[in-house]
């Protein structure tokens, strides 16, 4: 699994050859998280690690 907060970065990851081997890249296992919920102090990060929790575990 790779999780990155860049915007269009799982296109840019993708596409990457020598990245194409990578178990996540090979079962399309990269998430994009939004930057203000994950990265920023605040009562916001509940809300983001829910999200992550989310792309860990989908249901």
């Amino acid at each position: 699994m790779i999780i990155t907060i860049y915007p269009n970065a799982k296109q840019e990851i993708a596409k990457r050859s020598a990245w194409k081997n990578i178990p996540a890249v090979k079962n399309n296992r990269i998430y994009e998280m939004d930057p203000s919920i994950v990265s920023r102090p605040g009562p916001r990060l509940i809300e983001g690690q829910e999200a992550l929790f989310e792309a860990i575990y989908p249901k």
